[in-house]
């Protein structure tokens, strides 16, 4: 992916069956509405530093999904953005507080369960 992306538009990749693994560049602010939805074969993504938003259902329903590493930088997350898929665990690369500070809206943590987030800190819930 090119270091100019800024957006990862709407849909840039819903149901792409091939991609299993995701690492975004340092240029990428937002990542859109169902973005990687039904991405069956991703496993794992790292989003860097200066991604500030991430929208509703981004990540929905990529069933095989396990890791995610989300950067400090993160101010919001939209309903759904991981429902239904297997993450247990997430890397947050701030502090306990400024996770707590990020906003959520909505059935943000809907269709996942016990997800514990790694902040750099100590844990935190989702």
């Amino acid at each position: 992916m090119s270091s100019n992306v800024i957006e990862i538009g709407k849909d840039a990749f819903y149901e792409c069956s091939n991609l299993t693994s995701i690492n975004l560049p340092s240029s990428v602010r937002k990542i859109s509405y169902e973005a990687f939805k039904y991405c069956y074969s991703l496993e794992s993504i790292v989003i860097s530093e200066g991604v500030q938003l991430i929208d509703s259902s981004a990540f929905e329903t990529c069933t095989k999904l396990k890791n995610i590493v989300l950067p400090a930088s993160l101010e919001s997350i939209g309903g759904y953005f991981i429902a239904n898929t297997k993450i247990s665990e997430i890397t947050y690369n701030g502090t306990i507080a400024q996770w707590r500070s990020v906003s959520k809206f909505g059935s943000y943590k809907v269709g996942v369960y016990s997800v514990v987030v790694h902040c750099v800190d100590g844990d935190a819930e989702l």
